[in-house]
């Protein structure tokens, strides 16, 4: 499983909106849709910005 669908999929467990999520992990919306829909890749640390905001570390996250 790529790492969008499980930042999606962990942010549909918290009940977050995109643009909370953006709000929250403090990158841009555009940046999040360019992620979802395969426009541009995320890199590491926008991930793990992204994964503290939902309280997950990203060494537990790649683990599963």
């Amino acid at each position: 499983m790529d790492i969008v669908k499980i930042v999606d999929e962990l942010r549909q467990e918290q009940g977050l909106k995109w643009r909370h999520l953006a709000d929250k992990a403090n990158v841009s919306e555009p940046t999040l849709f360019n992620w979802r829909r395969g426009l541009s890749a995320p890199t590491l640390s926008r991930v793990e910005m992204v994964l503290d905001a939902l309280g997950y570390e990203i060494e537990v996250v790649l683990k599963q």
